[in-house]
């Protein structure tokens, strides 16, 4: 499994200094930075991390024609992409690190943390279990590394048939309207009618008239048609 990461520029280049906190020990990690003086967002992001990590693996390697092929390429192995390359407006002391690294204290009455743990620590074991519960063709997950997602409940299972798998929560509509809303029909609850990002709450009630709503948590799965 690869660990795909999008960062801030100046954790590439402080490489060196940030490899063991990006798990560079345990994982198969690549982690580069949007082109500088610009922000991708998630979709041109994601596209970005692949294209890098896929051209960095050809240059690092002699193989054959074959084995060049991007379809192949991603038919490899399973792997998970985080994405923190953001300006951290909210939180301006952890931009130059990004969210990512940011540090978590130990939770009360825990077993296995760290003192030195950060938000990648404490979401790892999630991502992984997401990935061990995924059906075969759904190989990428894309996350934001600004979220911390705490589950009281086992996993649901993913739809075999689907080629993108957003994991999503309930929540009131004054939260809603500050984050990404799916908007589901009631004629078929577990297939995306339409999304919107930060919508109004007059958005949310005009559309929620007719379906239902839950909030994105920045978790999805992709099979390789997809990507």
């Amino acid at each position: 499994m690869r660990l795909l990461l999008s960062v801030p520029l100046s954790v590439c280049e402080a490489h060196g200094a940030v490899k063991r906190l990006l798990h560079s020990d345990l994982y198969n990690t690549f982690f580069t930075c949007d082109p500088k003086g610009s922000h991708l967002g998630s979709g041109g992001g994601t596209s970005w991390l692949l294209e890098r990590c896929y051209q960095s693996e050809r240059n690092d390697s002699v193989t054959t024609e074959d084995d060049d092929d991007f379809e192949g390429w991603l038919l490899r192995e399973q792997r998970i992409i985080i994405h923190s390359g953001g300006q951290s407006r909210r939180l301006p002391s952890y931009g130059p690190c990004g969210k990512l690294l940011l540090p978590v204290p130990v939770f009360r009455w825990s077993r296995g943390q760290t003192c030195d743990q950060t938000l990648l620590d404490l979401q790892m074991p999630l991502y992984e279990e997401v990935m061990r519960r995924a059906p075969s063709h759904l190989r990428t997950l894309v996350s934001c590394g600004d979220v911390l997602i705490l589950l009281n409940q086992p996993l649901p299972p993913a739809p075999e048939e689907a080629d993108v798998v957003c994991y999503a929560v309930r929540e009131e509509v004054d939260r809603l309207r500050n984050h990404g809303v799916f908007f589901l029909s009631h004629e078929a609850p577990d297939e995306l009618d339409m999304m919107l990002q930060k919508p109004s709450i007059r958005e949310i009630h005009e559309y929620t008239a007719n379906r239902r709503c839950v909030m994105d948590i920045g978790l999805w799965l992709l099979s390789d048609r997809a990507v």
